[in-house]
C-alpha cells in the first residue's frame, strides 16, 4: 500500500498540472475537456462534501465553490483519481503518459491506475491478497506475456507498479523487503498462488 501511495501521489500530480497548465485553473469545470463531464461533477462533489479539509471550507467560503483543480484533486481517492485520468480526453491522456511515464502508454496507463486503486482498497480493507483470485486485470505488453505473468494474480499488479513508481530507489527498497518476507515464510508460501515466476526478483528489478 505504501509503494501504491506513492503513485497515487505523483500522478495526482502530473494530472492536476496539466489540466491547471492547459486549461487554467478552473479547467476541470468546463465540459468540453472530458467525455462524461457530469460524471465527473458528480464525484468531484461527493468527495468535496465528505472532506474535513480546511483549505476546502476555506475555498468553498472564498470562491463560492469554484475550487481549483489543484485543490481539488487533494481530496480525490485513488479509485476518483483514476476515474478521472479515464474521463480525459485522449489527447491529454496521452500528452500525460508520454510526459511522465514514457515505459506506459496511455492505455496501459489507465488499466494500471484503475487496478492499482482495487489492490489499494483491498489492502486499506485489511484483505487478502494470497491465493485470491483478481477481478482486475492489468493489461498486459507482449513482453510481460511472454515472462508467463498471469493477469488475475498479485504479481501482475506488481509489475504494473514498477513501471510507475517514481521513486526507483523506494522501488529497490520495497523488492528487496518484499523477499526478505517470502524468504521469511517460503514453508507456507506457494509462489504460483500469487502469480509469482521463479525469477520474480529480477522481473521486477527490469527496467523498462
Amino acid at each position: 500500500m505504501e509503494v501504491v501511495e506513492q503513485v497515487g501521489i505523483s500522478s495526482r500530480t502530473h494530472i492536476s498540472y496539466y489540466i491547471a497548465h492547459t486549461y487554467g485553473a478552473l479547467g476541470h469545470l468546463e465540459q468540453e475537456h472530458f467525455r462524461n463531464h457530469e460524471a465527473l461533477l458528480i464525484e468531484l462533489e461527493k468527495e468535496i462534501k465528505r472532506s474535513q479539509e480546511i483549505f476546502i471550507k476555506h475555498h468553498i467560503e472564498k470562491d463560492e465553490g469554484k475550487i481549483p483543480v489543484w485543490v481539488a484533486i487533494e481530496v480525490l481517492s485513488f479509485g476518483a483519481l483514476s476515474k478521472l485520468f479515464s474521463n480525459m480526453k485522449r489527447d491529454d491522456q496521452n500528452h500525460i503518459a508520454k510526459s511522465n511515464y514514457r515505459r506506459a502508454p496511455v492505455i496501459y496507463l489507465e488499466s494500471w491506475l484503475k487496478c492499482l486503486s482495487y489492490i489499494r482498497n483491498i489492502c486499506a480493507h485489511y484483505g487478502r491478497l494470497y491465493n485470491r483470485p483478481l477481478t482486475s486485470k492489468p493489461r498486459l505488453d507482449r513482453k510481460s506475456k511472454q515472462l508467463g505473468i498471469e493477469q488475475g494474480k498479485i504479481f501482475a499488479h506488481l509489475y504494473a507498479l514498477k513501471e510507475l513508481i517514481p521513486d526507483r530507489n523506494k522501488w529497490t527498497d520495497f523488492v528487496t523487503r518484499l523477499e526478505a518476507l517470502l524468504t521469511e515464510y517460503k514453508d507456507v508460501i506457494e509462489l504460483e498462488r500469487i502469480g509469482f515466476p521463479e525469477d520474480w526478483e529480477s522481473i521486477l528489478m527490469m527496467r523498462g
